[in-house]
């Protein structure tokens, strides 16, 4: 079965903040795609919401590790939940920022 995936980025930081192209952040997000799209196979709301919407929110050291993640809304499983933020914390980005950066992505999985 395939999945329809949409990640849209949308970037939260302070205009004065030196950042890397947002086409970088998305670029990382989808090598990460098969993480998430294996959270949502696993999961239980696969059979139970054929449309699941999520919000990631990960929070970038200047380091470009990942500081934390953190997935809502909280009425989405647990699981699914705590699958997705475990493998946002894994990643790394492109470091050389002044300061820590927020990015959310809207996350949509559903049966395609």
């Amino acid at each position: 079965m395939r999945y329809a995936w949409l990640v849209v980025l949308a970037l939260v930081a302070s205009p004065a903040q030196a950042l890397v192209a947002s086409s970088d952040f998305a670029d990382i997000v989808r090598r990460h795609r098969p993480e998430l799209v294996r959270c949502y196979e696993a999961s239980p709301e696969r059979s139970s919401q054929p449309l699941v919407r999520l919000t990631l929110q990960i929070q970038i050291g200047v380091d470009g590790h990942v500081v934390s993640a953190s997935v809502g809304p909280s009425e989405s499983g647990f699981g699914l939940r705590t699958c997705i933020e475990s493998a946002a914390r894994t990643w790394v980005f492109p470091a050389g920022r002044d300061a820590n950066v927020t990015i959310t992505y809207p996350l949509v999985f559903s049966p395609g």
